[in-house]
């Protein structure tokens, strides 16, 4: 009986701390109206920028940030945080736009990238509107409810790097959702301007190194070389 006693007490324990990152799980709140310098930790308290709220370090492995309806013009890197980032809160679509396409962050993957040859990626350098960098297949990155915009990056003709929507590295998780407003827009992810042999260095969702999330309700328009690619 005694051993009964401590097996049971034994799973009840390691139970307990299995549920403990989501018990300890919160949500923190942006919206175009809030500010960086505030917490995030309530809609009165809102950041300002998605990103910040990422790098805050309160934010830890589990954690939900909510967005509110509007338009971003940032770049977003969730590296190795599990993080669900759900958008269009308070009524209306929100949209990350992308930053002027000097400004943006540029990732290397030499082995990662290594698709080459004639009408092929022509570099192994990464800029990706929203990316799920993580170092680990464990991570789970959830976006949905989010329109990703490329239109305001100026991706000039001649560059060669590879310019992306969305971009998951290792990570899992869920892209898009079930219900009407929890789906993912990719658009205008391509060169603008009117050069016909632009290099083929556009794609809407790429995948590299393993990745390997889910896609569901995830509409990707307007795009110049193709839509969604695994390397």
């Amino acid at each position: 009986m005694r051993n009964r006693k401590t097996l049971f007490a034994s799973l009840v324990i390691a139970l307990f701390l299995c549920t403990l990152p989501q018990a300890f799980a919160k949500v923190w709140y942006v919206k175009t109206t809030g500010n960086n310098a505030n917490s995030g930790a309530t809609e009165a308290l809102a950041k300002a920028s998605i990103q910040s709220m990422i790098n805050s370090t309160d934010v830890i492995s589990g954690d939900t940030i909510l967005v509110w309806g509007g338009t971003y013009t940032e770049q977003i890197m969730t590296g190795n945080l599990d993080v669900t980032i759900i958008g269009s809160q308070g009524g209306s679509r929100t949209i990350i736009q992308a930053p002027d396409w000097a400004s943006m962050t540029s990732y290397t993957f030499v082995d990662q990238m290594n698709w080459n040859g004639a009408g092929r990626l022509s570099s192994n350098k990464l800029r990706p509107i929203v990316f799920a960098n993580a170092s680990s297949s464990v991570i789970v990155t959830n976006i949905r409810g989010i329109d990703i915009d490329g239109s305001t990056a100026y991706m000039p003709e001649g560059a060669t790097e590879v310019f992306a929507g969305v971009a998951y590295r290792q990570s899992q998780g869920l892209i898009g959702g079930g219900g009407d407003s929890t789906y993912i827009h990719v658009r205008n992810i391509k060169q603008t301007g009117s050069n016909s042999n632009a290099l083929n260095n556009t794609v809407g969702v790429l995948f590299i190194e393993r990745a390997k999330p889910t896609m569901k309700n995830t509409r990707v328009t307007g795009y110049r070389n193709f839509g969604i690619g695994s390397i």
